[in-house]
């Protein structure tokens, strides 16, 4: 979608479906959740931002519950290599793998929000201006009945990543035209923030980190209720 002619009005197909999806609901009291996933640079965040506009641009009923809040500190990185006895900057310089993640609490979160649907929830967001998450930043009120819940993990077979999969009404899996296309995308945004100081040295870096993480989440999936080409 993103980079297309076509982004508004697949935007717009999917919103509808997800208006009518969670009008279909038994319960008023039920929240649609939609997990949607892809590997780094796919575009699924972009995608996601835009169907939450289109989904609240009559009264706010949409909300985002993204997994990067879940990013372990650096400091609690730094501790866990500590307690190995193994570098820090072995653990750093893979931050963004899966295990990078406070998998339990993202799945205990979002448990919570789907069974408490007439609660509000506070969830974490990462700062990308000081590298970790902040606490409490995400509100997730009683009155937004659809959640898109998206990371590069939230598909993930293995536990407890797995259990979104059973929580989830719908799986939507964000598969980029190409591997280029990806590995262009998030060059751009390492270089935008400061992470690298060259496209050169951001695709150095993206085949040593970024490219291992999204082979692995594309490797160990679950089947996807839905595929968007992007």
């Amino acid at each position: 979608m993103a980079g297309t002619d076509d982004t508004q009005p697949k935007i717009a197909e999917l919103g509808d479906y997800l208006l009518n999806k969670q009008a279909e609901q038994p319960s008023t009291q039920k929240r649609t959740i939609v997990a949607i996933a892809g590997i780094p640079g796919s575009g699924k965040t972009r995608v996601s931002q835009l169907l939450c506009e289109y989904l609240n641009r009559l009264g706010e009923i949409c909300a985002m519950a993204p997994m990067d809040g879940f990013h372990f500190t650096k400091a609690q990185l730094q501790q866990q290599a500590s307690a190995k006895g193994i570098a820090p900057s072995t653990l750093l310089s893979r931050r963004g793998a899966h295990w990078t993640f406070d998998s339990e609490g993202f799945v205990s979160a979002i448990t919570r929000l789907h069974k408490h649907s007439d609660a509000t929830h506070l969830l974490p967001s990462f700062d990308h201006t000081i590298g970790d998450p902040v606490a409490d930043k995400i509100a997730i009120h009683p009155h937004h009945r659809i959640v898109l819940v998206e990371g590069n993990y939230v598909h993930l077979s293995m536990r407890p990543w797995n259990e979104i999969g059973l929580i989830a009404d719908e799986m939507w899996w964000i598969a980029p035209r190409s591997k280029e296309v990806c590995s262009n995308r998030l060059a751009a945004r390492h270089v935008h923030a400061g992470l690298s100081e060259s496209i050169d040295a951001a695709k150095t870096r993206i085949g040593s980190n970024d490219a291992l993480n999204g082979d692995f989440a594309e490797s160990n999936r679950l089947p996807p209720s839905r595929t968007i080409l992007n």
